[in-house]
């Protein structure tokens, strides 16, 4: 009889949908051995993220969120996966007590977290400073992160001598519309470069950017996100989950910080070389300016080795043996 596990997580025009799409692909791996449901909040914000799991095949429960507690308990599972910023300490606790296992997928370490196991993806998260109670399973750093299959297994990165086309990817929204802001600045500073565009599953600026666009401007809806990044000879991106997709493609990143969960990844990775960090539009031209040959391939070296794409395999497994652990 297959186990059944609870992931709770949301997303939306305003929120992003970063939490949802790493947690489809943990789903992924964890239905190999489990059945998989997902509960989000039902407002009208988060409809986009309801509609994109369904999509993909996963059941929804939806709940109002204001006794999320009672939700969820009234759903049952033999475990509980969360990715959200919305809890406290009493949600952990009392979770606990309902479910069999819990987990809590993190980025900040903000609250004091009594789960089975954490994941926290992140380059700085062994930084943190986990409390580690007893019988936690801490799984923390870029060999967890959770990125899909088409990430695994690329080919070494052929490094041209010349910078001829930047991908431009700062997240699945974009509410504020910075997407289009930059890509006409970029594509105005730099004529002979093709700058490809992502418009992510909840943009919703597509028309008016469609409509700026220069000739030197490719606008993608739903690419082969590895492919693109192969392809392109460097990336400006938001600081998110994308820079260890691009990571593992050695792709060079010039690193945008669009929401404040970013700060700490944007430094870490310029830190040490695997990116440059730009605080706004003319310091992402005068990076695109400095990326000569040698810079790009000592980024992209740093860069592929910290994320190997095999981080989805590594952290079900372990929420396998969690999970059966008598």
């Amino acid at each position: 009889m297959l186990m059944k596990v609870l992931i709770r997580a949301d997303g939306g025009c305003n929120i992003g949908m970063g939490h949802i799409m790493r947690m489809l692909v943990l789903a992924d791996k964890l239905k190999a051995f489990s059945e998989v449901v997902f509960v989000c909040r039902k407002n009208g914000e988060f409809e986009t993220g309801v509609r994109f799991i369904e999509a993909y095949g996963y059941p929804v429960f939806t709940v109002n969120g204001e006794a999320i507690i009672d939700e969820l308990a009234g759903i049952g599972g033999d475990c509980l996966i969360t990715d959200s910023y919305d809890v406290d300490e009493s949600y952990f606790r009392r979770t606990g007590d309902i479910f069999g296992k819990t987990g809590y997928m993190d980025d900040l370490n903000k609250v004091r977290i009594s789960t089975d196991f954490i994941i926290n993806q992140n380059i700085y998260a062994r930084d943190l400073g986990y409390e580690k109670y007893e019988g936690t399973v801490l799984l923390l750093g870029t060999q967890y992160a959770l990125l899909r299959d088409e990430f695994r297994g690329l080919p070494a990165r052929k490094m041209k001598r010349n910078v001829k086309s930047v991908l431009v990817t700062l997240g699945g929204s974009d509410p504020q519309n910075l997407t289009e802001k930059l890509a006409l600045k970029l594509g105005r500073a730099f004529p002979r470069i093709t700058f490809h565009i992502i418009a992510g599953p909840s943009f919703i600026h597509v028309d008016s950017l469609e409509a700026a666009a220069g000739e030197n401007i490719v606008i993608h809806r739903e690419p082969k996100m590895s492919a693109l990044m192969m392809q392109c000879d460097a990336a400006v991106s938001a600081c998110g989950s994308t820079v260890y997709e691009l990571c593992v493609c050695g792709t060079p990143i010039i690193g945008v910080i669009t929401a404040d969960n970013q700060v700490m990844t944007a430094r870490s990775m310029d830190n040490i070389g695997a990116m440059k960090y730009a605080a706004g539009a003319g310091e992402i031209v005068r990076h695109l300016e400095s990326l000569d040959y040698e810079t790009r391939a000592r980024m992209s070296e740093t860069a592929r080795k910290l994320v190997d794409g095999n981080g989805s395999i590594r952290v079900s497994e372990q929420i396998r043996k969690i999970i059966c652990k008598k």
